[in-house]
């Protein structure tokens, strides 16, 4: 600690003499410690910071697996049979790939992403709606009824302006 004040005289002195040297040296050190917070923050909302669900460190994925290590979706007739005959994990629900498809709101078109799930999706996970009902195993059974959805918040924003009362 003696020698700071004459260690700082000296890194003055040296910037001094060679100002170009010292620019350069900032703009690196500053560019490198910005990437490094860009890559971090990107890397933590994917990787390391867990799902907003009921105990995510329970989590697994069940899927058929190919020879050569590629995944195959599980059909919906052998996730059934799964579901029914499994006694290992606490619940099982499944899932489809989203698919971009227009969906109508008061006979207007809008595009929307839209995944299908099974009827105990939104429970297993501990979901709550903001407002209105979830889709539940009730839901599921009832094939021949009408279809239930769930709109996600921001196409609620887009669709429906957030406006609660618009069904």
């Amino acid at each position: 600690m003696p020698s700071l004040p004459q260690d700082f005289r000296s890194c003055i002195r040296l910037i001094k003499q060679s100002p170009g040297f010292a620019a350069v040296t900032v703009l690196t050190l500053s560019f490198g410690i910005g990437a490094n917070t860009a890559i971090f923050s990107l890397l933590d909302a994917l990787v390391l910071r867990n799902l907003p669900v009921w105990r995510p460190d329970r989590l697994v994925q069940v899927a058929a697996i190919y020879r050569n290590g590629a995944t195959v979706p599980i059909s919906f007739p052998a996730f059934e049979q799964l579901q029914q005959n499994q006694r290992v994990f606490l619940d099982l629900f499944g899932w489809t790939p989203s698919i971009k498809s227009n969906v109508e709101i008061d006979a207007e078109l809008l595009p929307a992403s839209v995944r299908g799930v099974t009827g105990n999706y939104y429970g297993t996970l501990g979901a709550r709606p903001l407002i209105g009902r979830l889709i539940a195993p009730e839901d599921a059974l009832d094939r021949a009824g009408t279809p239930v959805a769930v709109i996600g918040y921001e196409f609620w924003g887009n669709a429906a302006g957030l406006d609660a009362t618009r069904q």
